[in-house]
């Protein structure tokens, strides 16, 4: 479901930021965002929190990846998500590795 709701998400937000029909940007975000709930409620983000050695890289990028795009159009739009989808990205963010020279805030 990662994987598919990534790119699929990815997509919505090109399409919600390429349309300015209202109608539109309301059935993008709508799908985007049912796409990643189900990825929240699946508990994906509570195993990377609470098990992040049985986790792998690319399936937690992924998983950043569409989310940072349904939590962009969550801000754009005013939605109450954006709150909940900030937390997971900050899951996210705290399991992938960090380079040598990333800066320590």
């Amino acid at each position: 479901m990662v994987f598919f709701a990534n790119w699929q998400s990815q997509a919505g937000r090109a399409l919600f930021a390429a349309t300015s029909r209202p109608e539109v940007k309301d059935l993008v975000g709508g799908f985007v965002f049912e796409l990643q709930d189900r990825v929240i409620e699946s508990g994906f983000y509570d195993r990377v929190a609470r098990r992040p050695e049985r986790q792998t890289c690319v399936e937690v990028a992924c998983g950043l990846e569409g989310l940072a795009d349904a939590y962009a159009i969550a801000v754009l739009s005013r939605d109450r998500r954006a709150g909940g989808y900030r937390r997971c990205i900050e899951t996210a963010l705290g399991f992938l590795p960090r380079p040598l020279w990333w800066p320590r805030w």
